[in-house]
């Protein structure tokens, strides 16, 4: 049947994979700790960048800096009691390198625990709606070569805060993408500004805006290839910590997605079919925790993350209105706001 492309919500992560994300979560806010607290960097990504993220933010917001740094040390205080830091509670974060046993000891217990994934893993969502009647099987069927991702429109429906008070001015809206495909690889990033919101007023996008473009045939013709587009809100002013952000959450889905890859004992860039779908939400979970905790240190608004998925199961198959999806919509609540982003898939 040749219609049989469609799209659909992330389904609910396996327990194993909650629990790694949690894991390298976990993790990430050690090593932020540290770097709020003036440690020495470990040789690692993260440090570098989180080192990065305080020189700008004392340079161009120093009034920031100070409550930044408090609120990034705050875990050290309790990783080696509170539950969320459990495979940490015995790494010595004084010195550089100090938290090396336990990431292998964590990266082993996962491998271990993910080994029932690399063979008895389904995770295909069914279809939002029914789809249109096939073409006649008679006629040559096209294969086509790209799925797109379109943002067609952003609306605010209630901006952050409550009350007279709390909604005196405009939200200053960013939208951060991260896009995930087949293989468990990521699209560069993008972050850009939406507009200033106020209440019932809308940004539309014409044309729309082309946030990812997948090459479908790249990860060879095994079916089904699950293809994730992850959006996330946030009211703030980024000025010059724009480009640091989109740094770091590149960085992320990067080190999110060699992680489980590694737990899982599969290779990125191989085709991974359900499991690519669920490092898509992977991806999605931890970008979300991310740019909360950021937003949490800069003082600004997590509206919320979305991450939303489409299901090819063969090159000429189609979507709901042929080479186009239905256009989808969700909305995203946090911070005491509602918002509504509209979206489409597409083939070409």
């Amino acid at each position: 049947m040749p219609n049989n492309n469609f799209t659909h919500e992330v389904g609910t992560m396996p327990t194993a994979f909650m629990e790694a994300a949690n894991d390298y979560i976990a993790e990430l806010s050690l090593r932020a700790a540290r770097i709020g607290d003036n440690k020495a960097p470990d040789n690692h990504p993260m440090d570098a960048l989180f080192t990065e993220g305080l020189a700008i933010l004392k340079r161009d917001k120093p009034a920031k800096e100070p409550a930044a740094r408090a609120q990034m040390k705050a875990p050290l205080a309790i990783y080696r009691t509170n539950v969320l830091y459990k495979r940490f509670a015995t790494a010595n974060l004084d010195a550089p390198g100090g938290m090396a046993a336990a990431v292998a000891a964590r990266n082993a217990f996962h491998h271990t625990a993910m080994a029932p994934l690399r063979t008895g893993y389904v995770h295909i969502a069914a279809p939002i709606s029914p789809h249109a009647a096939p073409p006649n099987i008679l006629a040559p069927q096209a294969e086509y070569q790209r799925l797109r991702f379109f943002l067609n429109e952003v609306r605010c429906i209630d901006e952050t805060g409550s009350g007279w008070f709390g909604e005196m001015g405009s939200d200053e809206t960013y939208l951060t993408y991260a896009g995930v495909d087949e293989n468990g690889q990521s699209e560069s990033g993008q972050i850009f500004k939406v507009r200033n919101f106020d209440d019932n007023t809308t940004r539309v996008f014409s044309p729309p805006a082309l946030l990812a473009n997948f090459n479908i045939h790249e990860g060879g013709n095994t079916f089904p290839k699950v293809y994730s587009s992850v959006i996330n809100l946030m009211e703030h002013d980024f000025g010059s910590i724009a480009e640091w952000f989109k740094k770091v959450a590149n960085a992320v889905k990067g080190e999110v997605q060699k992680y489980l890859a590694a737990a899982l004992g599969v290779a990125i860039g191989s085709f991974l079919g359900p499991l690519g779908a669920a490092i898509g939400a992977a991806v999605g979970y931890v970008l979300n925790w991310l740019i909360g905790i950021i937003g949490s240190w800069l003082g600004d608004d997590n509206i919320g993350t979305k991450t939303i998925q489409c299901t090819v199961n063969s090159y000429t198959g189609k979507l709901q209105n042929g080479l186009a999806s239905m256009t989808g919509s969700f909305d995203l609540t946090g911070s005491q706001s509602r918002y509504r982003v509209f979206y489409t898939w597409s083939l070409a």
